[in-house]
């Protein structure tokens, strides 16, 4: 039986991607990837979902050791599921570019009112 680190050694190799390639897609380290690789270190369940989301090892759940049944919901298109971290700083910038707007409007003259 081969070991997750060999399978997942296997498949990267067979999609001609480098390690640090593997890292940068999966949103994981390279020594994280390489310490799998080398059966050093025992995934977390999120690290195989990650592992996962990657198309072009073409990895299933059974070989990960995932429940399919307990895999989490895809996020909706919407901005329902939508990264809180995203969500602030997009409202950061907007008041930021309505501050910016207000300093650069140019001031109507004060007439004086005639009775």
């Amino acid at each position: 039986m081969t070991t997750l680190g060999v399978l997942l050694r296997q498949r990267r190799t067979l999609a001609k991607l480098s390690r640090a390639r593997l890292a940068r897609l999966a949103g994981l380290c390279e020594a994280t990837i390489k310490f799998i690789e080398f059966d050093k270190h025992t995934p977390t369940r999120q690290t195989r979902l990650k592992l996962l989301a990657i198309s072009d090892l073409s990895l299933s759940t059974d070989e990960l050791g995932l429940n399919p049944q307990a895999l989490p919901l895809p996020k909706r298109a919407s901005g329902a599921g939508a990264d809180p971290f995203v969500t602030a700083l997009l409202f950061h910038r907007i008041h930021k570019r309505i501050a910016r707007m207000k300093r650069c409007r140019p001031q109507r003259a004060a007439t004086p009112e005639s009775s």
